[in-house]
C-alpha cells in the first residue's frame, strides 16, 4: 500500500460539480497536497467554494505532530458551528 502522492497517475476528476451545486456544502477541505492541487486545477474555476487545505494525517508525512495536526484540523470543527 503506497500512500505517498508520487504515486498517484491517472487522474479522472469525479463529476461533483453539480452535486455539489445542489447541496448545502459550504466549504471544502482538501486532505494532503495532491488533493489540493488536483481541486485547484481541475475544480477550483467550476465550483465557487473556498478551499482550505490540510495536511495529512497519513504516517508517509511524519512532519507534523499529532497535536499539530489536531490544532489544524480543529477548523473542520469550528465550520460546522
Amino acid at each position: 500500500n503506497n500512500s505517498k502522492d508520487e504515486s498517484i497517475r491517472n487522474i479522472k476528476v469525479n463529476d461533483v460539480e453539480k452535486i455539489i451545486k445542489k447541496s448545502k456544502v459550504k466549504i471544502i477541505f482538501c486532505i494532503g497536497k495532491k488533493s489540493f492541487q488536483t481541486y485547484q486545477k481541475y475544480l477550483n474555476d467550476k465550483i465557487d467554494l473556498p478551499c482550505i487545505y490540510l495536511a495529512s494525517p497519513s504516517s508517509a508525512n511524519a512532519m507534523k505532530s499529532i497535536t499539530d495536526l489536531v490544532q489544524e484540523y480543529q477548523i473542520i470543527k469550528d465550520c460546522l458551528k
